[in-house]
């Protein structure tokens, strides 16, 4: 904008503003800090969102490293080398050894699937790691007469590792290689089961 268009600016404005009342100046005044008041709490809100979204992620990247701690600790590798090698295993047949190496196994994918699912990490992040480990799971556990179904048999609790067994459902892994994980519907049970009358 040069020398001339701002002297032709101004003399417009001066000649606009004096051409108001007081009223109208009062109001034109309100309402032209209003609008740099909604200006800079639109702009306060967008710092909040990437201040939030920044949090998110760097708690996301703090809960993904304590999954592959918590892996470390309870020795995933070894106790799902175990489940491998079920091969189908039928839950009647299962040694001491294989339980206890399948209880390990369950309960940590138990774990991740809670995380997916309150999406406490980035669901694909897991399941890039997780993904040979569920086939296997869905192979030697789930099936009739396998653990899974001989445990909830035995406890007459159907509620056993619900999350677990969702996690081994081809519909939550299409969703989540989707990038769709907020769609899984994890469970209907409410986990409040009536209370035995008094």
């Amino acid at each position: 904008m040069g020398g001339g268009a701002c002297v032709t600016f101004w003399n417009t404005l001066s000649h606009f503003w004096s051409s108001l009342s007081n009223a109208d100046r009062i109001n034109f005044a309100i309402a032209l800090f209003t609008s740099v008041a909604a200006v800079a709490a639109a702009y306060s809100a967008w710092l909040a969102k990437r201040s939030i979204l920044g949090a998110l992620e760097q708690f996301r990247a703090q809960t993904f490293l304590g999954v592959l701690t918590y892996e470390r600790e309870v020795d995933f590798s070894a106790h799902m080398d175990v489940v491998r090698a079920l091969r189908g295993k039928l839950a009647a047949n299962l040694t001491e050894e294989e339980r206890k190496s399948i209880l390990v196994v369950v309960n940590f994918l138990n774990h991740v699937a809670h995380l997916i699912r309150n999406r406490s990490v980035v669901p694909m992040q897991l399941f890039l790691l997780y993904a040979p480990s569920i086939a296997a799971c869905r192979d030697n556990l789930l099936g009739d007469g396998q653990w899974l179904r001989e445990l909830r048999k035995e406890t007459e609790e159907p509620r056993y590792y619900l999350h677990f067994a969702k996690l081994y459902q081809k519909e939550t892994e299409a969703l989540i290689w989707k990038n769709k994980a907020e769609q899984i519907i994890w469970t209907s049970d409410l986990y409040e089961p009536d209370l035995p009358p008094s």
